[in-house]
């Protein structure tokens, strides 16, 4: 697994918006640190169609993720997608808990995005520049995504 402890939570943000855009295919944006309204991430156009809400608690527990303070902002934009980056490993009755949560404006339980989801993502070949664009994160000892594929190049060979 990379070390995600290593960024900011702005960068963290950075991160996610370049995974979302990949995985919901539209362009998004990020927005300077700082109060947010319940929005770290949305559509270029700010049509409020797709927002992601992240939540970089490396090293928190799960109860301090606080998603239920951002219900009210959420409910508030009435976002026809709503999706959650964190960066933390959660169990499947957390994913099943955030989904609930949050149903009326998710597709399903994929638009939780725990850390285990970020990692299996950044290792795939096809997302290799994802990974290369936020360097600092994929640094595994010393290792970039790009030595770790070329690698992987060799053993498929």
């Amino acid at each position: 697994m990379y070390q995600y402890g290593n960024l900011s939570d702005f960068e963290f943000e950075l991160l996610c918006r370049d995974i979302m855009e990949r995985k919901i295919g539209c362009p998004l944006r990020c927005f300077a640190p700082g109060r947010d309204g319940g929005v770290d991430i949305t559509e270029t156009r700010l049509s409020g169609c797709h927002m992601v809400q992240v939540k970089h608690y490396i090293d928190s527990s799960y109860s301090t993720l606080l998603l239920k303070k951002e219900l009210p902002k959420v409910k508030q934009k009435q976002p026809k997608h709503y999706y959650v980056c964190c960066g933390k490993k959660l169990t499947a009755q957390n994913i099943s808990e955030i989904y609930q949560l949050f149903s009326g404006y998710m597709d399903d339980a994929e638009a939780v995005v725990d850390l285990m989801e970020i990692d299996r993502f950044l290792h795939k070949k096809e997302n290799a520049d994802i990974a290369v664009c936020n360097y600092e994160a994929v640094t595994d000892q010393g290792q970039s995504i790009t030595e770790k594929n070329q690698k992987m190049d060799i053993k498929d060979r």
